[in-house]
């Protein structure tokens, strides 16, 4: 039986799983679906595991008209995945005197879900300061990990992909010197702010530095609204939801004079909310939603082009390395060029450059 889901199918079911998370006593489970249509749409939302969960603490009765999930699988994974975190971890504090700062999918799980398994997260991203980039990296490739390949310059690309294959497991660490590879992003909260108002957190035998509730909330709205406007995926919404339910009344206020601190952050953090509130409708959600609103004329367009987030990122470059900016998009290093295309002879490049601009034109207007 097909597993296809055609986009209104998707959007109902988006609706009804959202409801199911946020009110699991009043919502009624679906069961009208073909079961491997639920499976494949929960899985790939990435709410399998946390659905199941609250539906197990509040709703026993409804929890068994849904697929189940495969628990032992993720949790022998969630334990060869804090088994290296840990190795990591006690290796990057001995070499840098300070508990990594951990931030997004893998701070969250330890953080805001009852187990970390039901977060699920394909990376481990850590925020560091420029200078300390090539001895990180360093470091890592003595722990037996290798750089993944990624587009260089350093005003598209602020991160690097480190990967190492353990077990069955790849663990993949994504090592940031800024916040987001958006300029438009990128500047909002420094390194040496997040440790700041950092909370230190216990994972088996060691300890790392996560954003505080205020910050990680702000993470989570630039991040969805700045990289992933496009693809409404409910576990990104269930994090911004288990936030905002976790402030207490003095965050709620610290985090409304960071959201209001520029009429970008205050755009997007309104944006995040309104998605959130659509699927996950929730009352505090829907406050803030409302008091950050910065009018008509000032709200996040939906279904914006790339072209236009390219020229809103260009904008938010020194006005001396716009080109710069600019070249770095369209013409990546030769280096790069070689490894991505597996180009043998240095005078294919510009072939290969025409390729890469002619794939790129239909991406430049698509709406996300």
């Amino acid at each position: 039986m097909s597993t296809a889901v055609n986009p209104e199918m998707e959007e109902q079911l988006r609706v009804w799983a959202g409801r199911l998370l946020v009110a699991p006593r009043d919502a009624t489970p679906n069961t009208e679906r073909n079961p491997g249509i639920l499976g494949v749409f929960l899985r790939r939302h990435g709410v399998d595991l946390c659905l199941h969960h609250v539906l197990s603490e509040h709703a026993p009765a409804a929890s068994h008209t849904l697929p189940g999930p495969d628990t032992r699988h993720e949790i022998a994974v969630e334990m060869a995945r804090t088994h290296e975190f840990c190795r990591v971890s006690r290796a990057l504090r001995e070499r840098f005197n300070e508990p990594p700062l951990v931030f997004k999918g893998q701070a969250l799980a330890h953080t805001l879900y009852p187990q970390p398994w039901l977060r699920p997260r394909g990376d481990i991203d850590i925020l560091v300061k420029r200078a300390a980039m090539p001895p990180l990296c360093r470091a890592m490739e003595r722990l037996g990990y290798e750089k993944a390949l990624g587009t260089d310059g350093d005003l598209v690309m602020t991160q690097t992909a480190m990967r190492r294959r353990s077990g069955g497991v790849e663990h993949v660490w994504d090592l940031h010197w800024k916040l987001s590879n958006r300029p438009a992003l990128s500047g909002i909260i420094s390194c040496q702010a997040l440790r700041q108002t950092a909370v230190e957190v216990a994972v088996g035998n060691t300890i790392f530095a996560a954003p505080s509730d205020v910050d990680s909330l702000l993470i989570a709205c630039l991040h969805l609204v700045g990289h992933h406007a496009g693809e409404v995926r409910l576990i990104w919404l269930y994090d911004i939801h288990l936030l905002v339910a976790a402030l207490s009344g003095a965050e709620r206020e610290r985090f409304l004079d960071k959201a209001m601190d520029g009429p970008r952050v205050r755009a997007a953090c309104h944006a995040a909310f309104e998605l959130t509130q659509r699927y996950l409708p929730a009352e505090r959600t829907d406050d803030l939603r409302r008091e950050l609103d910065p009018g008509t004329g000032a709200r996040q367009r939906s279904g914006r082009t790339y072209l236009s987030r390219l020229a809103e990122d260009a904008r938010a470059v020194d006005k001396g390395h716009r080109l710069r900016f600019v070249r770095q998009h369209v013409f990546p290093s030769a280096d790069y060029m070689m490894k991505r295309f597996n180009i043998r002879r240095r005078w294919q490049l510009p072939f290969w450059y025409a390729v890469r601009i002619g794939r790129a034109i239909p991406k430049l207007f698509r709406r996300r």
